[in-house]
């Protein structure tokens, strides 16, 4: 469904806390009610396009849970150091689910770097200040500010504990996702900006 009222559109970038916005917003204006579109696939002027940006290690580590949870929610217990170093040593840049055939661009997977499903232009929410960055952007649109009371159910850890002591791992996950890192940059210009 469409909201053709609506005047901002989320782009639902993989595990980065879309969903928190989703139920707090009671977001309905995905075409076909699919979530996961990246900003160039629409074709809406005048519509702005609002993401939530996470840490990229951040974000593996969930993706990992994600992948997993069925298993860890059965077992009660969270994902172990092994299991996600294993994990993305084991082909996490292979193929995984694809979400989106390419458009003219490249397919897009649940692991694609959060670069990959902006164009440029999008209101970029931190995922490490969400109630807050979320809350100021609302004010604008005329919406209340974001209250969190969406559980988490990715069971991990706090993602420092699957890279201790493993500089060759954090750094394997940031050059991957090495476009990624200009979104910080893009964050912290609209936050001066402000």
């Amino acid at each position: 469904m469409i909201d053709r009222t609506a005047s901002w559109r989320l782009i639902h970038i993989p595990k980065t806390g879309g969903n928190a916005l989703r139920q707090a917003y009671g977001v309905g204006n995905w075409p076909g009610g699919d979530r996961h579109l990246p900003s160039w696939a629409f074709h809406d002027e005048g519509i702005q396009h609002v993401a939530v940006i996470r840490s990229p290690l951040d974000r593996t580590v969930s993706l990992c849970a994600y992948l997993m949870r069925g298993k860890l929610e059965e077992e009660q217990r969270h994902l172990t150091r092994d299991e996600f170093r294993a994990w993305w040593g084991g082909g996490m840049k292979s193929a995984r689910a694809v979400i989106l055939p390419g458009m003219g661009r490249p397919t897009l997977r649940l692991n694609s770097p959060q670069s990959d499903w902006l164009r440029g232009g999008e209101y970029l929410i931190d995922f490490d200040n969400l109630e807050a960055h979320a809350g100021r952007w609302a004010l604008t649109q005329g919406l209340r500010p974001l209250m969190l009371g969406v559980p988490n159910r990715s069971r991990h850890h706090p993602y420092e504990w699957y890279y201790r002591d493993r500089e060759d791992l954090t750094r394997e996950v940031l050059d991957y996702y090495m476009r990624d890192m200009d979104l910080a940059d893009r964050l912290d210009a609209q936050e001066v900006a402000r």
